[in-house]
């Protein structure tokens, strides 16, 4: 397959602890928004906006539920013609038991051989397993495309799921990163209105975040967030935020829509913008000098 992107053939080098995005497209401005889509008439649509990420589930399987392969491919040739920069994401459904590694590693090499960046694997099963099948997907995405190309792996640990003896939502940076993903996603499994905050405190969203950052991971959020969350959650410097429900006329099992896509973007671009410039002022404000004429150490407004 050839290179999209131009630069993708010969990607510089990344600082220590930088995840290794696709494309490493360290210009784009985060938190990246991604856009679940259920079909390809979606899809379509989605492309026709810069969203960052454009995510193919079925929502009617629960929050990983993967589209059919029929789906996966024409996007990717959609995406490959109309705006292929935009980068794509495929949900592989969940791992339960062992024996699930196997079907997840072979959606993940498909991913891979049609040119995604991004698959995610729910892991509703014990540590231990979490880690071995994290290690057979990883290995599949690698052994079907080029390192610069393959599809990244995002683990996935929903925050509601009461599922005994599974893996702890606030323990996945660790067992992610010792099975070789490349990122980490916080998420809702069950959708009753509640969302990602109303089941994890910003205090320990932050922490998430600085796990997966200080294991040069990437840092998703999701679960049924809307607008209103954004000012909350942007301040955590997430790379990516999920969004499906809120992009929906009415609901996630709804249709894409295209006013709500514009209106959520929007307000991702303020949220992000209002952060930068806060970041400024602080930068700004603790290089100016005192009375002595040398620079003073003040408190940050983060």
């Amino acid at each position: 397959m050839p290179p999209r992107g131009g630069s993708i053939a010969s990607p510089p080098a990344l600082p220590r602890g930088v995840p290794s995005w696709p494309r490493h497209p360290l210009h784009y401005e985060r938190p990246l928004l991604l856009a679940s889509v259920a079909c390809v008439e979606e899809a379509a649509l989605a492309l026709r906006f810069p969203i960052g990420i454009i995510d193919l589930k079925d929502p009617r399987d629960g929050a990983l539920g993967a589209c059919r392969p029929e789906v996966w491919r024409t996007t990717a040739a959609l995406r490959d013609r109309v705006a292929p920069q935009t980068l794509l994401s495929a949900a592989l459904g969940e791992i339960r038991v062992p024996g699930d590694a196997r079907r997840m590693a072979s959606r993940a090499a498909l991913a891979a051989r049609l040119g995604f960046d991004f698959v995610k694997v729910g892991l509703a099963c014990a540590a231990a397993t979490a880690e071995a099948a994290l290690v057979a997907v990883v290995a599949a995405s690698r052994s079907a495309a080029a390192e610069a190309l393959r599809a990244r792996v995002i683990a996935v640990s929903c925050v509601d799921a009461a599922v005994p003896g599974a893996l702890r939502p606030m323990d996945l940076p660790l067992v992610a990163s010792l099975g070789g993903a490349d990122g980490c996603l916080l998420d809702t499994a069950t959708k009753d209105g509640r969302s990602l905050t109303d089941h994890l405190s910003l205090e320990e969203a932050a922490r998430f975040a600085g796990e997966c950052r200080g294991r040069g991971m990437i840092v998703a959020l999701a679960g049924s967030l809307g607008i209103g969350h954004l000012p909350r959650l942007v301040p955590l410097r997430p790379d990516v935020i999920g969004a499906r429900g809120a992009l929906c006329r009415e609901g996630r099992e709804g249709r894409l829509d295209r006013g709500r896509l514009i209106l959520f973007h929007d307000a991702l671009r303020v949220a992000r913008r209002s952060i930068a410039s806060a970041a400024s002022r602080d930068r700004q404000a603790a290089a100016a000098p005192g009375p002595d004429g040398a620079p003073v150490q003040r408190p940050t407004s983060r």
